[in-house]
Formats: C-alpha cells, sequence, structure tokens
C-alpha cells in the first residue's frame, strides 16, 4: 500500500536507516528552518574503469553537526551519493539542452541534506560538465552503474565520512540497482521518482499518452509537432522500436510522416535483458522510495511497486511515500493539467 505522510519523508528515512545514523544525524529532528550556515563544497575526483569523474562534495557546516560527548570521538559524517537521472546531465541537475529552464534540483537537495547533518556527494555525468569518458565508454546503462559505483566506493574510502546511502533520482534508481547487482551496494537507499517496470512501459507513460495528448485538440496538436517532433515520433513508434532491439539491432530507423531520425537502441536491448523493476531485488538494506502524486514522467504508483520487489525478495526494512500535489522533480505543480 502506498503510504501519504504528512511529516517530513527525511525523518522518516533516517528511521530506516537505523541507530548508527540517528546518532550521527540527530540534526534531522530539530526544526525544519534553516540555520543560516552555508555548508562547505569542494570539488573532488574519482575514477574507475571506463571514465574519469568530476563531481562535488558537500559537508555541513560545523554548527549543522551533532557535538560528540565529552571524551568521545567525533562521530563520522553519513553521506548521501545522488545518482542522477535522465534529466540530469550535470552534477546541479542541469539538463543540456536548448530552451530548457534552469534547473539546480540536485544542488539544491545537497544544500538542504548539509543543514539536516549530511553530507553528500553529486557528479557531472560521464561527457557533461568536467567528467570524461576513458576508451572501452560504451554510454551503456552497465558503464553508469560502474560510474554510480565507484562514487559510493570513493565516499566509503574517506575516513571523514560514514553510512552511504544512494540517492537515486529517477533513472538512477536503476543504476543504483545494477551497481548493487554487481557487488557495490550502500548502506540504505532513496529512491526519487525511481522507474518500477519494463522499459517498453516508461514510453508508453511518457511518450504515449503525449500522442494522446496532441490528438485531443488541433492546439494542441500544434504545440506538440512544434517543440515535441521527436517525442511525438516516439510515442507512435515505441514498440516497433523495442522490437527492433528485442531482435538485436543496435540502431532503428525512427520514421513518422517527414519526420526522420536514425537512433541508438542498445540502452533498450540493456532494459530487455535486465529489466529495471527485477533489479530491485538486489537490494537488501534498508529503502525508502517517494514518488510524486502529479509526476508525469513515472507513474506515482511505482514507489508501491518498488517496495512490493523488496519485501517479496525478503527485505522488509523498507516503505514508499507518495507526496501529493509534486511532479517529477517534487516540485508543487498547478491545478490545470496543461
Amino acid at each position: 500500500m502506498t503510504t501519504r505522510f504528512s511529516v517530513s519523508p527525511w525523518r522518516f528515512a533516517l528511521y530506516l536507516v537505523g541507530p548508527a545514523i540517528l546518532v550521527a544525524a540527530w540534526h534531522l529532528f530539530r526544526s525544519p528552518e534553516a540555520t543560516g550556515h552555508e555548508p562547505e563544497e569542494k570539488a573532488v575526483a574519482f575514477t574507475c574503469s571506463v571514465a574519469d569523474l568530476a563531481g562535488s562534495l558537500t559537508t555541513p557546516d560545523a554548527d549543522d553537526l551533532p557535538k560528540p560527548r565529552p571524551g568521545q570521538p567525533t562521530p563520522r559524517i553519513p553521506c548521501v551519493v545522488i545518482v542522477g537521472g535522465t534529466l540530469s546531465h550535470t552534477r546541479d541537475g542541469e539538463l543540456t539542452r536548448p530552451g530548457v529552464p534552469k534547473r539546480t534540483a540536485l544542488a539544491k537537495l545537497a544544500h538542504t541534506l548539509a543543514h539536516k547533518g549530511y553530507a553528500s556527494l553529486r557528479y557531472d555525468k560521464v561527457d557533461y560538465g568536467a567528467s570524461k569518458a576513458k576508451p572501452g565508454w560504451k554510454g551503456s546503462y552497465r558503464d553508469e552503474a560502474k560510474v554510480a559505483a565507484a562514487a559510493i566506493a570513493y565516499v566509503r574510502g574517506r575516513q571523514d565520512l560514514g553510512p552511504v546511502i544512494v540517492a537515486g533520482e529517477s533513472a538512477g534508481g536503476y543504476l543504483a540497482c545494477l551497481a548493487a547487482k554487481d557487488g557495490t551496494q550502500a548502506d540504505a537507499y532513496l529512491f526519487l521518482g525511481a522507474h518500477c517496470g519494463p522499459g517498453e512501459a516508461i514510453y508508453e507513460y511518457n511518450f504515449g499518452r503525449l500522442v494522446a495528448y496532441a490528438d485531443g485538440s488541433p492546439e494542441r496538436r500544434m504545440w506538440v509537432e512544434k517543440d515535441l517532433r521527436h517525442e511525438l515520433a516516439l510515442g507512435r513508434n515505441y514498440k516497433v522500436m523495442f522490437e527492433a532491439a528485442r531482435k538485436g539491432r543496435s540502431e532503428f530507423e525512427l520514421v513518422d510522416g517527414d519526420y526522420k531520425k536514425t537512433i541508438d537502441v542498445r540502452r533498450r536491448a540493456e532494459e530487455l535483458t535486465l529489466p529495471p523493476d527485477e533489479m530491485f531485488r538486489h537490494i537488501q538494506v534498508p529503502a525508502l522510495a517517494l514518488g510524486g502524486e502529479r509526476d508525469l514522467n513515472v507513474a506515482p504508483d511505482h514507489a508501491a511497486k518498488i517496495v512490493s520487489i523488496l519485501r517479496k525478495n525478503g527485505n522488509h526494512a523498507c516503505t514508499c511515500v507518495v507526496i501529493p500535489g509534486v511532479d517529477h522533480n517534487f516540485q508543487k505543480t498547478p491545478e490545470d493539467k496543461d
């Protein structure tokens, strides 16, 4: 069952993570108002077999950290590794597509976490910002999962940081699961609007509904054909595209009237051989799945689906929360659907 909470989801996440982080991050139970102290942020670099990565390590101001008891060592700071989704090309959450409004969701998340006593690591995707591919990089999900694993390993290797929580945003949840499948698991997980279904389902939800929307009126069709021509073509042809991937083709000729484009479908093949929903079975530590009630990118009930799969595979330290009135970015939306 999907749970709706009026309390802060971060407080509930703290409950899931366990006693070690309860001691280290007692600030979550303080008033939610900002303390006025700016977190410390510094550029860091780490590497893996397929890429050299660049990111930002954000740590709380000293006033936002718990004070050690007399005679006790300073507790290590719990750290959230933020794994961005498809819409987050840069460490701050920017989508580098012309005309897209500025989006700094991941930077805002990192700073909010710092005010609650958590450190965080976020990084540029490969070939965006300062992260660069090495020879052998194919741009696959498995390659991106290696990057996520390297980020977790970097945090674990620091003496000042303690338990590791992975926050997988959207498709970042899939990458986190693939990293866990390959043996790199965090101490807890937060899934932010993560997709939990077959690859074809996300195309139906995003682009199939776009076709239906465009067919609703001449004005809608005009707007979609002007601004979202590629997405409209995907909505009309995604089933054929997945069939091409199923047959082992690496490219697909997307044709829709006068629109033509050759697209790479190797990731679609990965989604067929490693279904995103099935990969959640590899998460065997506490987890919280959050969904937005008005999410138009991933259906809100996917948060409950994640928990269902976790529990079926023996992980009962998990729950889900659907936040009312917010979208895929967990931003409040207008009442009007258009």
